[in-house]
Formats: C-alpha cells, structure tokens, sequence
C-alpha cells in the first residue's frame, strides 16, 4: 500500500512520455479540429476558402473573415441620380462569383454622356465585404488576381473606394479616359491584394 503513489507518479510520466512521443500524431487532429471550428456558421465551400487562405496567410485570412462578417450599406445621401437624359450606355456587364467568399452580384453599366463625361453606375449591387475596398477598370476580361489587373499597354485605373458593400452607386470617370482599352469592372482589396469580384464590360 505504501508504494501507491510511486506507481501513481510512474504511470503519469509514462502518459507524458507516451503523449510527447506520439506528439505529430496527435497535434495535426487538433489543429484540424480548431481549423473546422474556426469559421464557424459558413457553408462548408466558404470554409474550404478560409481554410486555403489561412495556409498562405493567417491574419489576412482572419481579417477577411470578420470583414464578411458584416454589410456596409452604401449611403443614403449619395445615393446616384438618375442617369442624364442625353447619356447613353456605352459598356454594361453583371458581376461574377470567382469562389464562395469572393464573389459580387449585380450589374456595371459605363455611361457617355453628349458632353463626352463618363459614368460608371452600380445598380442591385452587393458585394461579400472585405477590407479596403476599391473599383477598377481593368485590360482584362476576367482578372483574378492583383497581376491580372494590367496588361501589356494597359494599366488598371483606379476609379474609387468602394461607397458600400450594398447598394447602388455611380462614380465619374474623367472623359479623356481611353474606355475602349477597358474590358472589366473589378471589386479590388488593396490591403489584402485580393480581386473580390469582377463584371466583363461588353
């Protein structure tokens, strides 16, 4: 009886030793165990996307994350006008779905006016928010990451921060702009360099 808590503290540092030793076993069914309960209350595409970010960049994938999180309505008291009479709809496109996070819906409308000022509209537009958002006018159809935003001859053109991530909304262009060269409309984070979504200009 008197040898008890020896044999006690034996077993107990045989189960540390045993945990130690099988360590890499164990730790990656923990971590995939906090990895699934991580983004919690997502549809399970949307964790796969959170998942693959969080393996190239953790706190990009976490701020991205709790972007989404919330809806920034675009304001009231700059809601657009109605188009001028005398404009005419030049380039129009609907906003694509590039994976289950990033992703707008909605339609891009380019307007000419008989002055030759341009408008660029959003109409039934939302958009998955994210952080730092921005519109651009880009060479390419349909870019999909930050390198994809130029092309040869053709430089992005930053149009403007993005009003909201909910409603409808107009930025000016400056008519010596070159539109024909422009082939998309693209949603664009610039802290996380990441295309959110794009519309093909047709």
């Amino acid at each position: 009886m008197r040898y008890r808590p020896r044999w006690t503290l034996l077993g107990l540092g045989a189960i540390v030793v045993a945990l130690l030793f099988t360590f890499p076993t164990w730790r990656r069914f923990l971590i995939g165990r906090a990895s699934s309960g991580a983004f919690s209350g997502l549809t399970s595409a949307q964790q796969e996307v959170f998942a693959n970010m969080s393996k190239a960049n953790r706190e990009a994938a976490a701020t991205a994350y709790f972007a989404m999180l919330t809806v920034v309505p675009a304001p009231t008291n700059e809601q657009p006008t109605p188009v001028l009479p005398d404009a005419q709809a030049i380039k129009s496109g609907d906003f694509i779905e590039l994976d289950a996070v990033h992703l707008a819906k909605g339609h891009a409308t380019l307007y000419r006016s008989a002055d030759g000022s341009l408008l660029l509209r959003f109409d039934d537009f939302s958009v998955t928010n994210g952080p730092d958002l921005r519109v651009y006018l880009s060479g390419a159809q349909a870019p999909q990451k930050r390198e994809d935003l130029d092309v040869p001859g053709v430089s992005a053109f930053p149009v403007g921060a993005l009003k909201g991530s909910q409603g409808n909304q107009q930025f000016t262009i400056p008519k010596e702009l070159k539109i024909a060269n422009y082939k998309s409309v693209v949603i664009f984070s610039e802290s996380l360099s990441a295309v959110y979504s794009s519309a093909p200009l047709q």
